[in-house]
């Protein structure tokens, strides 16, 4: 192994985020580890062509990152990276979000990333070293409405990091907390579409939500994955990273606001000043 080569373990590789960034080291020279829920899945002819190496791991499951993380030593001796990219998306109002989707997302997106973290972490002090990447969102820094299930279980993940970095830093363990933005992955497509019943007061805004969820944009993944790269290969001081411009300028842009501005901006980012206002949903939005 060369010395600035690694191994790399990435959480939710078989397509996304994950995938992208899983071919992005591995075409920079890394030993990178595909942790995926299935080995059935048709996607993964396509990393293991280019040598990537998937390995079975569900979040979800106790003892599931111990086993993916055993294999890796047997057949590499060491794990250098650890990237917390597996996640779910989640929308709906929260009066009407059922405690089970809550315990859905908080699952994956928390419980999920902090078990890899636990399974990783005897490993990277036992070595002397190691760097670990939660892939969180700007979701974490501001609750969109319509966004608070997935809101919250990045919040909590980031909050868990935060501790985390203090904890583990006398090991020579460094944690890191990528931010991505926008960008066009399978994850937006994910969110569970909560409907409201018919006389449900939220109707308006959820069917909103509805076709906000339909219908994502956002950034060449590609782009994203040649950052979170950059971020691996040289993690810098801050232990937050926004990735993309999207996510740098909305982030310095909450710096500058206060309670009341970032509400408004909210309100903004998902059109729903006319909800607030007590107004109609406007034409042009039921209608785009």
């Amino acid at each position: 192994m060369g010395t600035n080569e690694r191994v790399a373990l990435i959480t939710g590789a078989a397509g996304g985020l994950g995938a992208a960034t899983a071919f992005e080291l591995a075409q920079r020279g890394h030993t990178v580890y595909a942790g995926v829920r299935s080995l059935s899945d048709t996607r993964l002819a396509q990393l293991e062509s280019v040598g990537i190496k998937t390995i079975l791991l569900d979040v979800c499951e106790s003892g599931s990152a111990e086993a993916a993380i055993d294999h890796i030593l047997d057949a590499a001796s060491r794990l250098d990276v650890l990237v917390c990219n597996a996640g779910v998306a989640g929308a709906g109002v929260i009066e009407e979000t059922p405690p089970a989707e809550f315990k859905r997302v908080m699952e994956v997106n928390c419980f999920g990333a902090l078990r890899c973290v636990q399974a990783a972490l005897p490993t990277m002090r036992g070595q002397g070293g190691g760097l670990i990447v939660a892939i969180s969102s700007l979701s974490a820094l501001i609750g969109l409405p319509g966004d608070g299930v997935y809101a919250a279980s990045k919040a909590a993940l980031e909050m868990a990091c935060e501790a985390l970095c203090a904890e583990v830093d006398r090991f020579g363990v460094t944690v890191r907390l990528a931010q991505p933005g926008a960008f066009r992955t399978e994850l937006q497509m994910s969110a569970q579409r909560l409907e409201s019943g018919p006389n449900s007061p939220y109707a308006p805004l959820t069917e909103q939500f509805q076709f906000e969820t339909a219908s994502p944009g956002g950034g060449d993944p590609g782009e994203a994955a040649r950052e979170l790269s950059d971020l691996i290969e040289a993690p810098g001081d801050a232990l937050r990273v926004p990735i993309g411009d999207q996510a740098r300028e909305i982030v310095q842009k909450l710096r500058a606001l206060n309670d009341g501005e970032r509400q408004s901006f909210a309100r903004s980012a998902r059109d729903s000043a006319w909800w607030s206002a007590g107004e109609e949903r406007p034409i042009t939005l039921a209608k785009r």
